[in-house]
Formats: C-alpha cells, sequence, structure tokens
C-alpha cells in the first residue's frame, strides 16, 4: 500500500487542500468514508496545530500510510516541541486542544523531536478502522 505523502507551505488556508488530498488517496486505498473523514479530521487539526508552532520554516510535511492492522498520520513542523503528558485538553474557556484530544480519542499518540523539528504521530488500530 502507498504513503501518502505531502508537503506544504506554513499556511493554515492549506487544510482544505489536505482534507481533499486525503479523500482522494483514502478512495485510491479502499478505505471507507467514514475511516477517511476522520482521518482527513484529525490530519487537518494536526497541521493546523503545526502551522501556529512553526517557527524555523515555511512548510509543513504530512504523511498518512496504510499498513496491516494499522493506518498511520504523522504531521512534521519546524519549531518548539512540546510535552504530550502534560497537555491539557480542549475546555469550554480555552482556545485550541481539539487536536490532540482527537488523535487520542482515535489512536495513539508519539511526539518526536529532533533538531528542530516536531513530528506528532498518530496510530490508528485495528478497533478504529476495522469499527468504521
Amino acid at each position: 500500500m502507498a504513503d501518502l505523502l505531502l508537503t506544504f507551505p506554513l499556511d493554515d488556508g492549506q487544510a482544505r487542500s489536505l482534507r481533499g488530498e486525503i479523500r482522494v488517496w483514502c478512495a485510491g486505498q479502499g478505505i471507507s468514508q467514514p475511516l477517511c473523514e476522520d482521518v482527513s479530521l484529525l490530519a487537518s487539526e494536526l497541521f493546523s496545530n503545526a502551522v501556529r508552532a512553526s517557527t524555523a520554516a515555511s512548510f509543513i510535511d504530512v504523511r498518512v500510510a496504510r499498513e496491516p492492522g494499522a493506518l498511520t498520520v504523522a504531521v512534521r513542523n519546524f519549531g518548539p516541541g512540546f510535552d504530550l503528558a502534560s497537555l491539557p485538553g480542549p475546555g469550554p474557556t480555552r482556545s485550541g486542544g481539539r487536536g490532540i484530544a482527537i488523535a487520542r480519542l482515535l489512536g495513539s499518540v508519539t511526539v518526536d523531536q529532533a533538531g528542530e523539528s516536531t513530528t506528532v504521530s498518530v496510530v490508528l488500530d485495528d478497533t478504529v478502522i476495522d469499527g468504521v
């Protein structure tokens, strides 16, 4: 199965294009529409977070990969990382926080920092993939 590899300029307005690219990829992979919509929303939210956090470069990398029993969404930006464990969730008086909250609902989340880049990866497992 082919990975979807995309690079977008540092522009939150590109989230719409990202969702469209993911929908086309999902159709080619035989991924159900409900799962595709979850993946599109997840990637879009992580992308928006990455745009806001970026400081050192003018692009965001996005990878969506389907493997037997799992689907991975990874978004990489160039900016300061964060401590996943201490990140507060969304709330009625807070702006933001939806991307990681959605990620936690859909799968296991990791944050990798290497030099000036930060990659947030979410692995959706069989229970999410088969459930839709």
